[in-house]
């Protein structure tokens, strides 16, 4: 059940990510994070040193794009003449990151006391973007 879902989640973040890069200007800002997370997530080998580095710069990556533009966001929504139509680009970095670190602590393995370090920070990272994602419901809601 578990793979489903991230295989339907990742090839919905692909067929986002496509139509992003056909119709938004902005696609270089969220694309390529999502794209990677979704390419990662769909065909995780962890014993590849080459997906360990994509889902790392991806959840990474992910997780602090998806810190910086809740910050932003929240930091300019109460001005009364700003209308935030990009608030609706952080769930689909949200998603991205989840996607990520829930597919990294799933096929995780302990093999050093790094592990723990790096669990800590997939954990921190995947709360950050769960707030994100329902934060990102009220830019639906406009």
């Amino acid at each position: 059940m578990n793979s489903l879902i991230r295989n339907v989640v990742g090839t919905g973040l692909l067929a986002h990510g496509a139509h992003q890069f056909l119709t938004n200007p902005n696609w270089w800002l969220y694309t390529p994070i999502c794209v990677l997370a979704a390419l990662v997530s769909l065909r995780p080998t962890p014993s590849s040193k080459f997906w360990r580095v994509f889902s790392s710069v991806s959840a990474v990556g992910g997780g602090l794009l998806t810190l910086f533009l809740l910050w932003t966001f929240l930091s300019i929504d109460d001005t009364p003449t700003l209308k935030l139509d990009e608030g609706k680009q952080l769930l689909q970095v949200s998603v991205a990151s989840l996607l990520v670190t829930s597919t990294r602590l799933s096929t995780d393995q302990i093999k050093s006391p790094v592990h723990y370090v790096r669990t800590s920070l997939l954990l921190l990272t995947f709360a950050v973007a769960l707030l994100s994602a329902v934060v990102s419901f009220k830019y639906f809601a406009e």
